[in-house]
């Protein structure tokens, strides 16, 4: 009798063992884990901050046109609210990148305070608050995302971001057949209107889907085709039929948006997908299949006339612009070499931190929407020397430089285990992390979000705490012959 208990007491334990392990694999599966790690709630403010990253550009432009200027920081109270989580759990990130940035942050708005030409106090706060929330305030949020996820609940983010990709497609194709003075061309702010194509004779928008301009689809795409990518070359993340629609989806939008930046965006991370390919040759394996797919993909679209139009635009936009050498080569060293021709005029505190944003730029003139106009220049470093000075601007370009160069490392050493993910990521956004206007929100956000994913995405997952592990680790215990592994598990005292 006792010991037809103790194997109904093995039984349920085993029962129970399994169970907890399925609800554990469900929890991953949603990207929240177990409730007791710590990270639950950060998780679920990483997932708000990503979806108000996406869609704040549609609660601008439809939902709520007259709340624009406050949504340009909605995600800030997600970010604080994430901070409190993550310092009331002891999980709040204190390594060298964390500690400096927000050392920077100080210095540079108190140095602000004195320099920053507004005059009245209230809009010299205003600003100086406004740029510390640009330019540091987020930067946490990277190291956050690389604790509170690792490669396998990343894939829940890449595989909703691949599902949003068909939505996109459509309404970038509905943007750019429609009219500038359209609804669904309409820009965030009062009577602001999307960026026009730029070529003589073409009345057509560059298409911004779900973002307020241009550039949040560039940045967007560009992830689209990191995570598609991935899954090919590693046969995970989603189901082949998905991954033809949103290669389909991909190449409209990619196509449509006449937009250079994006198109050299999706070309830099299909270059790092051949590099994957070619430092890691069991991933080349795959090469065959992504050649198909992409011919395919070709193939179709070389059918639609809509497509060759915007082709044409695009070419006649790097033509116009002086070609690839001039429009492309040249401006994109310039945005490097201009900064440093700015140091006599920096100074050494600047004019005050935030005063280059277009947020300072409405505040201090009063004008909105396409009437603005950046006070310090559009060159992000130029910006950074102008506002905080020789010194700070200097230590702040070379904090992002140093987080270039730590992305670059993770990713090369998770390529050596066979892990593409993170170098798809990081060709993605690393444009951004280098010199990308952290004071447009947008940009901002991608940079945080690029950079946390690169490092998040190089995380094998860690089971160590998970119940799966418990069965696992009695699973890949060798059975003795003719035994079960109920019985093995009986035989050898192992309880689960």
């Amino acid at each position: 009798m006792n010991s037809y208990r103790e194997i109904l007491a093995m039984q349920s334990a085993s029962d129970g063992a399994a169970q907890r392990a399925e609800e554990s694999a469900d929890r991953r599966r949603v990207g929240l884990g177990n409730g007791d790690d710590g990270y639950r709630g950060i998780r679920i403010c990483i997932l708000v901050y990503v979806f108000l990253l996406i869609f704040e550009g549609s609660l601008r432009k439809w939902v709520f046109p007259s709340l624009t200027n406050p949504l340009l920081v909605v995600r800030g109270p997600v970010v604080a609210f994430c901070y409190m989580i993550a310092m009331r759990n002891g999980k709040f990130p204190t390594g060298p990148f964390v500690l400096t940035s927000l050392f920077l942050g100080i210095l540079s708005s108190l140095a602000g305070l004195f320099v920053n030409p507004a005059g009245d106090v209230q809009r010299v706060l205003m600003v100086t608050a406004y740029g510390f929330h640009e330019n540091f305030f987020h930067l946490p949020m990277i190291f956050l995302i690389r604790d509170a996820f690792d490669r396998e609940r990343l894939r829940m983010i890449g595989k909703w971001i691949l599902i949003l990709a068909p939505l996109t497609a459509l309404l970038v194709f509905l943007q750019y057949r429609s009219g500038g003075d359209a609804w669904v061309n309409k820009g965030a702010g009062k009577d602001s209107l999307q960026i026009t194509a730029g070529v003589y004779g073409v009345e057509k928008i560059r298409p911004a889907g779900f973002f307020s301009y241009n550039t949040g689809n560039a940045a967007y795409l560009a992830l689209v085709s990191a995570f598609l990518l991935n899954a090919m070359l590693t046969k995970k993340g989603i189901a082949k039929p998905m991954m033809i629609i949103t290669g389909m989806s991909l190449a409209v939008a990619g196509s449509l948006s006449i937009s250079r930046t994006c198109i050299l965006s999706i070309v830099l991370v299909i270059t790092a997908a051949v590099f994957c390919m070619f430092m890691a040759p069991k991933l080349a394996t795959r090469s065959v299949l992504i050649g198909f797919v992409f011919g395919v993909l070709y193939l179709i679209a070389s059918q639609f006339s809509v497509l060759g139009e915007a082709a044409s635009i695009l070419q006649a936009r790097v033509e116009e612009s002086g070609g690839l050498k001039e429009g492309g080569l040249v401006r994109f060293l310039n945005d490097f070499i201009e900064p440093f021709t700015v140091l006599d005029r920096a100074g050494s505190l600047g004019s005050g931190l935030g005063m280059g944003t277009n947020a300072a730029s409405g505040l201090l003139t009063g004008l909105s929407g396409a009437e603005r106009t950046f006070l310090l220049g559009e060159n992000e470093w130029t910006r950074n020397f102008l506002e905080c000075g020789v010194f700070l601007g200097g230590a702040y370009i070379f904090w992002r430089i140093v987080l270039f160069i730590r992305l670059l490392q993770v990713s090369l050493a998770a390529l050596k285990l066979q892990n593409p993910l993170p170098m798809l990521i990081f060709a993605a956004c690393f444009l951004l992390v280098l010199n990308g206007p952290m004071g447009v929100p947008m940009t901002m956000g991608f940079v945080v979000l690029g950079a946390g994913m690169t490092l998040a995405a190089a995380r094998e997952p860690d089971m160590g705490n998970e119940p799966e592990a418990e069965v696992a680790e009695v699973q890949q215990q060798p059975l003795a012959r003719g035994r079960s592994a109920y019985a093995e598990r009986l035989h050898s005292g192992r309880a689960l």
